[in-house]
């Protein structure tokens, strides 16, 4: 029994991670990042945290990370916990969110 909340969250998750290399032509760890790109890459990350993993990943999780899971990601929490700061993102630069907000992004 899969959880679907879990699901749906990994699903969104993977959709986010596929954006990048749908409209950009390469990986989200591939873009180049600058001072102008900057609060969409982070903005790109946090939304693609919990995505679906590989087999392969999923195996190095279990064995090396002590069984991290989707959900353990803290990017995800932030995703859950602030959605107004992630969507904030999507039209404000991150030089000009609160020192409180930037403390948030950076405990993620």
């Amino acid at each position: 029994d899969a959880d679907p909340t879990k699901s749906a969250l990994s699903a969104v998750a993977s959709l986010a991670a596929a954006w990048p290399q749908l409209h950009q032509g390469c990986s989200l760890k591939s873009l180049d990042l600058d001072s102008c790109t900057l609060s969409e890459i982070l903005r790109l990350h946090i939304l693609a945290s919990g995505a679906d993993v590989t087999s392969a990943n999923a195996k190095y999780r279990y064995q090396k990370r002590g069984g991290f899971d989707a959900t353990d990601d803290a990017c995800m929490e932030l995703r859950l916990s602030n959605p107004s700061l992630v969507k904030k993102l999507s039209s404000t630069s991150v030089y000009d969110l609160t020192p409180g907000e930037k403390m948030k992004i950076l405990h993620a």
